[in-house]
């Protein structure tokens, strides 16, 4: 709601709002961001049955 009125940039006037700034609001605002999380937590699922998986088998064939 902040960002659609506009009023963004007086309540932290610090962030440099540039375009690529609010391009990013933008993205935020409508809700583009939950395939990007969902992206990475998929990746960090996979990450850790792949190093599941290769540290199973070390360990199997030190035994």
């Amino acid at each position: 709601m902040l960002s659609a009125s506009g009023t963004l940039p007086q309540f932290d006037p610090e962030i440099p709002w540039t375009g690529q700034v609010a391009s990013r609001s933008k993205e935020f605002e409508q809700g583009q961001w939950e395939a990007k999380a969902a992206a990475s937590a998929i990746i960090r699922t996979m990450t850790a049955i792949m190093v599941s998986g290769v540290a199973a088998e070390v360990a199997a064939t030190r035994t």
